[in-house]
Order: C-alpha cells, then sequence, then structure tokens
C-alpha cells in the first residue's frame, strides 16, 4: 500500500483545522476587539470634528439601567452629523 495518498489526507486535514482555528481566532478577534476600538474610533472622531448645540426635537429612549441617572431639567449631550442631524443610526 502507498503511503503517499495517506499523507496527503493527513495534511490536508491538518490544514484544513488549521484554517477553521484561525478563521475563528480572527472572528472572535473582531467581533470582541478590533469592532469595539472601531466602532470608539469614530465616536471620538465625531466629538472631534462635530458641532455641539444642536436643539434635537426627536425622542430617545434610554436604557433602564441608566434612568436613575436622568434628572428633570438636566442637559444630555448629544452628537449628531452636521450633514444628517435627524440621521439618528450615524455615530
Amino acid at each position: 500500500m502507498d503511503p503517499v495518498p495517506s499523507m496527503i489526507a493527513i495534511i490536508a486535514s491538518i490544514c484544513i483545522v488549521v484554517f477553521g482555528i484561525l478563521a475563528l481566532a480572527g472572528s472572535l478577534y473582531g467581533i470582541l476587539v478590533w469592532y469595539p476600538r472601531y466602532r470608539q474610533k469614530r465616536v471620538d472622531t465625531r466629538k472631534a470634528t462635530g458641532r455641539q448645540g444642536y436643539k434635537v426635537d426627536k425622542t430617545f429612549t434610554f436604557p433602564t439601567p441608566t434612568l436613575g441617572l436622568l434628572e428633570v431639567g438636566k442637559v444630555v449631550a448629544v452628537w449628531v452629523d452636521p450633514n444628517e442631524p435627524r440621521n439618528l443610526l450615524r455615530l
């Protein structure tokens, strides 16, 4: 029996497993490390280049745990895109 085909099958299996592990590790890194850093960088850039002081006439829903921090008459900082102030999805 020729050992070459079985060696090729073993090497191919190892390559597939290693590729799968690398793909999983890369996905986890992207989701847990890269994307939050990218998102924070976008927020910091928007804060640095955006203009503060728009009057907002939209209704916002605050997460329940943060409701204790709100008071009547308290000013809430809102950052918007100066080119599209009504677009709530941009940040």
